[in-house]
């Protein structure tokens, strides 16, 4: 029987159940808990009301992204940390393993290895199998380019908590965002991951220059029943470099963008029923936390260690360099986690008085953008709006798309 894993907390536990059900859980469970008890058999549990301070967070992350290279072999116009180069003082195999032991003692839940490519580290399989026998749920975010059958023969077999996610953003022989990238080529490398029983997804990032590809890469992704992610175009990390905004959507891509949003959450929903748990799974509950508590998940349900052992909330701060927390090299993840992470911490909703007016913070949406980083980013403070115009089109759209499709009035 698979055990749920849950990270002990002031007011009992967060608790990530097998099939990818989550929960938060009264002290009382603790029994149960040890028993492999399912999700439907621990209503009785489910903490009824929590106290929300200022600095809320969890007693680990549910996610820690942890960047085993800043080393790639491509220079994606969109890439947020603008790989390509190694660091040059990245993390040995030892001092990676040193932090995935510190993350499971806390009681993490899952990891996303990331890059750069992370792929073109020699011990890239070794570290993958290491938090794989720690028990960790695995996602990992490649390009696909370097992966061989060789390599797959070097991974864990027959996990089940391990997906590997392959970006894909077009549908040729070239992609604008990444360059020469074969649609045939990773297609084959997908299938290549699906045959050898290895979960697989694909993530894409949309722009106005492969918006109408990415739906022949989704209609792909249907047929052979692989999960299809889309983020907007961000221009941020290298996509805030001049030449790189012609890649920003606009205002004559809304519908396009929020019809194929729409049509790959519902494909996901679906394929969700016969997926246990996984990043992905766990990434959408983060938001539940969000919207709860009325606060970022950065340093709160998240985390991003970068090649070098720095630590900040989340990608978007790595990309804008904001709001660092350490260095797993002057001292633990653990340490930094517990009382580093304040700054961050210190905002919520309320601060963002600009949002008073505008529709999308009442309840009909879900709107995720008080987002210090992004506020600094886009407008100089922390608690300004974090969206640009055309975000809030496509959330207008998207969201008005998704309460027709499931008939909410």
């Amino acid at each position: 029987m698979r055990m749920p894993r849950y990270i002990k907390e002031p007011f009992g536990y967060t608790v990530a159940f097998p099939d990818g059900k989550m929960g938060l859980y009264t002290h009382d469970a603790a029994p149960l808990l040890r028993d492999g008890i399912r999700y439907e058999d621990m209503t009785r549990y489910k903490l009824k009301t929590l106290r929300v301070d200022t600095d809320f967070h969890l007693g680990a992350p549910l996610i820690t992204w942890i960047e085993l290279t800043r080393r790639c072999n491509l220079r994606c116009r969109h890439c947020f940390v603008k790989a390509g180069e190694s660091l040059g003082n990245e993390l040995s195999a030892q001092e990676v393993y040193s932090l995935l032991e510190d993350l499971k003692e806390m009681g993490a839940v899952s990891l996303i290895f990331s890059g750069g490519e992370p792929m073109s580290r020699e011990d890239f399989a070794d570290i993958v199998g290491y938090a794989c026998d720690l028990g960790f749920v695995v996602g990992v975010a490649t390009n696909g380019l370097l992966l061989t059958q060789e390599r797959l023969d070097q991974l864990p077999k027959g996990d089940e908590d391990l997906r590997i996610s392959v970006s894909l953003e077009g549908a040729g022989h070239y992609s604008a965002l990444r360059g020469e990238v074969p649609f045939k080529q990773l297609t084959e490398k997908l299938l290549l991951l699906k045959d050898d029983g290895i979960l697989t997804a694909v993530m894409a990032t949309m722009s106005s220059k492969n918006i109408g590809e990415l739906r022949t890469v989704f209609d792909w992704c249907v047929k052979n029943r692989i999960v299809f992610r889309s983020v907007q175009f961000s221009p941020i990390g290298r996509g805030g470099e001049a030449e790189n905004r012609v890649f920003m959507l606009t205002p004559d891509d809304v519908e396009k963008a929020s019809s194929l949003w729409l049509d790959e959450t519902l494909f996901e929903m679906e394929m969700n029923k016969s997926i246990g748990i996984c990043v992905a799974k766990i990434f959408d509950y983060t938001f539940e936390l969000v919207y709860s508590t009325k606060r970022c998940k950065g340093g709160r349900s998240m985390a991003y260690v970068c090649a070098d052992g720095d630590v900040y909330p989340c990608a978007i701060c790595v990309s804008t360099g904001t709001f660092k927390a350490g260095n797993i090299r002057e001292k633990k993840f653990s340490e930094i986690w517990q009382d580093s992470f304040g700054e961050i911490r210190g905002f919520t909703w309320e601060d963002f008085k600009v949002c008073a007016g505008c529709e999308l913070s009442n309840g009909n949406y879900f709107c995720t953008n008080r987002c210090p980083p992004l506020g600094l980013r886009y407008r100089g403070s922390p608690v300004a709006c974090g969206a640009l115009p055309i975000n809030k089109l496509i959330l207008k759209k998207r969201t008005e798309m998704l309460h027709h499709a499931l008939g909410y009035k």
